[in-house]
């Protein structure tokens, strides 16, 4: 039996909700695996050897790389969710302002 229903009204919030909380936690996890790629070198001692290229790196240097490196992934990713969150918050709130002129979005669903 088909049925037919229409999407009046989103609710901001939840859309918000929806939105920000996901990429934040993308962002820590992306941040934390961000910063672990530094970590070794943190614990390989004074000399590391990449590319067949020799740098003479200062635990404390390589520490506050690494934290530095994850803190700020993880706030740039938080950042960027919050914003994206914010412009899909914008178009649900037009969209209940146009579904109040247009009647809203009819779906056909099955039960």
């Amino acid at each position: 039996m088909d049925k037919t229903v229409s999407l009046q009204k989103m609710d901001v919030v939840s859309v918000f909700k929806a939105l920000v909380v996901p990429l934040i936690l993308l962002g820590l996890v992306v941040g934390v695996l961000y910063g672990l790629l530094v970590s070794p070198l943190s614990i390989s001692g004074d000399q590391v050897t990449i590319n067949g290229v020799t740098q003479t790196f200062g635990r404390q240097y390589v520490w506050n790389l690494f934290w530095g490196t994850m803190l700020r992934v993880v706030l740039l990713y938080g950042a960027w969710g919050f914003v994206i969150s914010l412009i899909a918050t914008l178009f649900a709130w037009l969209y209940n302002i146009f579904c109040r002129l247009s009647g809203g979005i009819k779906i056909k669903v099955k039960e």
